[in-house]
């Protein structure tokens, strides 16, 4: 990490590498992103309240039909802002799914009065 953050001339301060076990409240006090690559599991539920305080998640997922759907139903306040579907490994049936999520400005406020009554805005791919 920190010979990428030399050879982008970052400072100490533009790159962390946290572990979520450690008290660093204080380092993400003004943070307002996170950026989450779980493993195909997707977040464990500690990981998901966590990442829930963030006004922005940028959620990069190997599992985009499975553990990713699953979380993003777990994050009810936000909404998908973005989505890109990335193929990093040519000639196999593995993606990679990047979706940006912005908290909604009123989260008790229906995302959409016209559609789904459920208040969660990410749809249930199995009806």
């Amino acid at each position: 990490l920190g010979a990428t953050a030399r050879l982008t001339q970052a400072s100490c301060g533009d790159w962390c590498a946290l572990s979520m076990r450690r008290d660093f409240a204080a380092l993400l006090r003004d943070t307002d992103a996170v950026l989450v690559d779980p493993p195909r599991a997707g977040l464990d539920p500690v990981t998901l309240e966590f990442v829930h305080r963030f006004p922005h998640i940028l959620y990069i997922s190997c599992n985009p039909h499975g553990a990713l759907l699953e979380n993003l139903r777990g994050l009810p306040d936000h909404t998908v802002e973005a989505i890109a579907v990335l193929d990093q490994f040519p000639y196999t049936d593995h993606v990679e799914g990047a979706v940006h999520l912005a908290r909604r400005a009123n989260p008790d406020a229906d995302p959409n009065p016209n559609a789904n009554p459920s208040p969660n805005p990410i749809p249930d791919p199995n009806p």
